[in-house]
């Protein structure tokens, strides 16, 4: 049986990189990844999301809707990957969410959103080498509706590919016709 203390004294590194004792309760994720920062990205990726959206940062439209695509993909990355699975998983223990769909639904989620995030940057690179090295196709593939299209397929995509990872997982035990656990199904 799982037992989580309320409150107990942590290690955790500090900015020098040495480990320092502290009281933090035992939700603080910065424990358990130190030096990543995740429990600050989420917020950064929000406050992005917002300064871009407004549009006075002096950057082109086509530049800040790969921006804003880029931070909405990398924050569903860690609210999915992060806050709903390792929280869970460590501190919270939130029964629903290891049942058998609810679990091969965040698996797939996790997929899609890493799929998504990866290739918005790889889509980004190349609407700037575009606009660096061809001149001439720089006026029809830079512009803001152009990189829509390609956020809307790269999502889209990310999710169709990801389907398949729903269904490589089966129960690992069933409980009163309840399937719970997510463990791979042996090929």
């Amino acid at each position: 049986m799982l037992e989580i203390q309320a409150t107990h004294t942590k290690c955790w590194w500090n900015a020098a990189g040495q480990a320092a004792s502290t009281g933090r309760s035992a939700v603080d994720v910065s424990d358990r990844y130190p030096s990543s920062g995740l429990t600050e990205r989420k917020d950064l990726n929000l406050a992005a999301i917002v300064i871009l959206s407004r549009g006075k940062c002096g950057l082109s439209n086509c530049i800040t809707r790969y921006l804003v695509g880029m931070a909405a993909a990398d924050l569903i990355v860690v609210v999915i990957a992060i806050i709903v699975e390792d929280i869970n998983n460590l501190y919270v223990y939130a029964r629903f969410l290891h049942i058998t769909p609810v679990c091969a639904l965040t698996l797939l989620l996790k997929i899609a959103s890493l799929d998504c995030s990866v290739w918005l940057t790889v889509a980004f690179t190349l609407d700037r080498c575009v606009a660096i090295c061809c001149q001439n196709l720089r006026k029809l593939y830079c512009t803001e509706g152009v990189a829509t299209v390609v956020i809307v397929i790269v999502g889209v995509v990310g999710f169709v590919r990801s389907i398949p990872f729903y269904f490589v997982v089966e129960p690992y035990v069933i409980i009163n016709n309840v399937p719970w656990r997510c463990v791979p199904i042996p090929e």
